[in-house]
């Protein structure tokens, strides 16, 4: 099973009521009539990986040390997010819905997960703001794909899933900066939106 794939199966069995949410974000966009629920959702999960992955990608420990007072994810539960490697995992909650923002260690790296959005919101905000780079940065399109679960993952609760990656990098940079996104529009139960911003070094991407 793929990390991306095993993350969602395993993630689904858990129930984001049971985290002990503290309210870290206030609700910043009311609902315009006739609007699901979903979309004022995709805006939290937009807003919370603007204000937290993408600000403090090159800066990770002054995230770490702003959300300090905020309650960690039990490490059994932070366990499936973070594929078993040490790091940090918060729950948020506010009026919109509840949250999770991500932050391995030994990876410099931020993700934020969430559920019951509107994938297509969160998916042209990525479109927007991330598939073009700010000059002299360039931007291009590593993937954009669709995740089909094989037989014996989707019994074990894994569900079709879109993967788009943007990278961008600028001339003579000894770093690159990747956005990832995976949708699952189907989950029910589990993750529909999982945002993750990465700083990588010419040694990261030897590994690959």
């Amino acid at each position: 099973m793929t990390p991306i794939v095993q993350r969602w199966a395993a993630f689904s069995v858990l129930t984001f009521a049971s985290w002990g949410m503290a309210p870290v974000v206030q609700a910043e966009d009311a609902l315009t009539e006739g609007e699901p629920e979903s979309v004022l959702q995709a805006r939290t999960f937009n807003s919370l990986y603007a204000k937290f992955c993408l600000k403090y990608l090159y800066d990770l420990d002054s995230l770490r040390d702003m959300m300090a007072p905020v309650p960690q994810l039990a490490p059994e539960q932070a366990m499936l997010l973070l594929q078993g490697q040490p790091g940090d995992a918060w729950p948020v909650h506010d009026a919109n819905g509840d949250f999770v923002v991500v932050v391995p260690k030994l990876r410099k790296e931020c993700s934020v997960a969430g559920r019951a959005v509107d994938t297509t919101a969160v998916s042209a905000f990525f479109a927007k703001h991330l598939a073009v780079a700010p000059d002299p940065l360039t931007a291009k399109t590593l993937k954009d794909e669709d995740l089909v679960p094989s037989a014996d993952e989707a019994a074990q609760g894994a569900v079709p899933q879109h993967r788009v990656t943007y990278e961008w990098h600028g001339p003579d940079a000894p770093v690159l900066m990747r956005f990832t996104l995976v949708t699952a529009p189907g989950s029910t139960q589990g993750l529909q939106a999982w945002g993750t911003a990465s700083l990588l070094m010419p040694s990261d991407l030897k590994s690959e």
